[in-house]
């Protein structure tokens, strides 16, 4: 910092000409090596917001960068100059939001090329895939503090980067696990330092994409920090549990994972009536699950009966054949029901007094080895 702001003091009135022209040139950086420019230029920039430069001039070498930048975003500009590029666009985004306002063609035009890079092409490398939407993250975070309306545009675009990794994983491309994990971890992080974050937009794409390819670990963990969110609506909430109850009754590895994410929105949202609804339906269908599956302990394995829910891609390592199993789930699921809403009269005068009893008492009920 001692030795930029002794350059400052040299260059003076000049101080432009010095740090888009002159010293790029000296450095030998400006002609023989695009991408070293472009990461000198980055390191300047937040160098300028010091009081030594004088606004005009701080404004000008940032278009002057900025102008750099644009000129190496195609999609045919080699990874080692079209990252550079993209850093710089984003480091000057991030220290002056003004610097690309919204609905601008700048704006727009830094979007579609972040948007590219991150997306997956034939000859495009993991790493420059992570660094633009790393790029992303930052400015998701900065445009949100700065209430700036393209922070709508970059969330939204990390959502379906989300979903599409998703496709990638089920599909196996190359890379697109990392990148999905990358994802996720990014995303939560985002809703916890921006509590404004609408979850919502991701809930309805991600149980869809779940439900139709399935999930792991990862997946419901990330779902269950979203049932937690205290953004969550009651709308969204419901199409959450209406996925993890079905997990919770079908899914032997991961259906208790599942189960404590639907107890979780739960206790959130027993108040609602369109939950109480669901339970009601739910405990019934659950409730006839046990019952089935208590019979199905004596059918042949591979009888037909013991499919598991169509409407439902279970893990590939939870066969659901086998039929104990299957009946703790359900059981186990209803009892977990039971303990959230057993106080409420407008569930509980719906139950019939069989399931009662048997819930009430489930450990009876339970397999025994």
């Amino acid at each position: 910092m001692t030795l930029f702001r002794v350059l400052l003091a040299v260059a003076g009135d000049k101080v432009v000409s010095a740090l888009v022209t002159s010293l790029p040139l000296i450095l030998g950086l400006q002609h023989n090596d695009q991408g070293s420019f472009l990461l000198f230029a980055s390191e300047v920039v937040p160098l300028l917001m010091t009081n030594d430069v004088r606004p005009e001039h701080r404004s000008e070498i940032y278009n002057e960068y900025l102008k750099a930048g644009f000129e190496h975003t195609r999609n045919d500009t080699p990874s080692e100059v079209l990252m550079p590029a993209l850093q710089l666009i984003t480091s000057l985004w991030v220290v002056m939001p003004s610097l690309l306002p919204d609905g601008s063609p700048r704006a727009n035009a830094a979007l579609d090329a972040l948007r590219s890079a991150s997306k997956p092409h034939k000859e495009q490398a993991v790493g420059t895939r992570m660094e633009a939407l790393s790029c992303l993250f930052q400015l998701l975070h900065r445009l949100t503090e700065a209430r700036h309306r393209c922070a709508v545009i970059v969330y939204k675009s990390l959502v379906f980067a989300l979903v599409e990794t998703h496709v990638g994983v089920v599909e196996g491309d190359k890379g697109s696990d990392v990148i999905h994990e990358f994802l996720q971890s990014n995303l939560l992080d985002a809703t916890r330092r921006i509590p404004s974050l609408p979850v919502h937009v991701m809930i309805e794409p991600l149980i869809n994409q779940h439900a139709r390819q399935g999930y792991n670990n990862n997946d419901l963990g990330f779902l269950a920090c979203l049932a937690s969110h205290p953004r969550l609506a009651a709308r969204q909430a419901l199409l959450l549990l209406h996925f993890t109850a079905k997990v919770a009754v079908h899914d032997v590895v991961f259906g208790r994972l599942a189960g404590t994410i639907s107890i979780e929105l739960l206790s959130r949202f027993k108040d609602q009536s369109s939950f109480l609804a669901y339970l009601e339906k739910f405990t019934r269908v659950a409730f006839s699950l046990f019952m089935k599956a208590s019979e199905r302990r004596y059918l042949p394995p591979n009888d037909p009966s013991s499919a598991p829910d169509p409407g439902l891609k279970v893990t590939a390592k939870s066969s659901l054949e086998d039929a104990e199993s299957r009946s703790s789930l359900a059981l186990e699921m209803l009892s977990r029901v039971w303990m959230v809403v057993q106080d409420i009269p407008a569930f509980t005068s719906k139950i019939s007094i069989l399931a009662r009893s048997v819930v009430s008492d489930f450990k009876t009920f339970l397999p025994t080895k």
